[in-house]
């Protein structure tokens, strides 16, 4: 249960700085301000919420997933959430700096 608490809330982090990927022209136009690779949506975020939704209680599986697996998903989500985080962060001290 807990860590499917931590891929739905690493999913939201990631959401909420790179907009949520059923708001296309939002999603895109934030993606694009935080200079994320175009592969950041369509191939890094759609496969954390696909990772969200296999380890969600609301979407549980009756298939066993080993330590290892669980290890290399929740490793390949933490970069995800953690490159939009940085890509945000970034964007904000751009911004701080142009304002001085």
């Amino acid at each position: 249960m807990m860590i499917s608490s931590c891929f739905l809330h690493l999913y939201k982090a990631a959401t909420a700085v790179a907009g949520h990927p059923t708001k296309k022209d939002r999603h895109q136009k934030l993606t694009n301000e935080l200079g994320l690779d175009p592969e950041f949506s369509t191939v890094r975020l759609k496969a954390l919420r696909e990772i969200r939704n296999d380890f969600d209680v609301a979407h549980y599986s009756v298939q066993p997933v080993s330590r290892d697996e669980i290890d290399r998903v929740f490793a390949v989500s933490v970069q995800t959430a953690t490159e939009a985080l940085n890509a945000r962060r970034a964007q904000l001290v751009r911004q701080a700096s142009a304002s001085i």
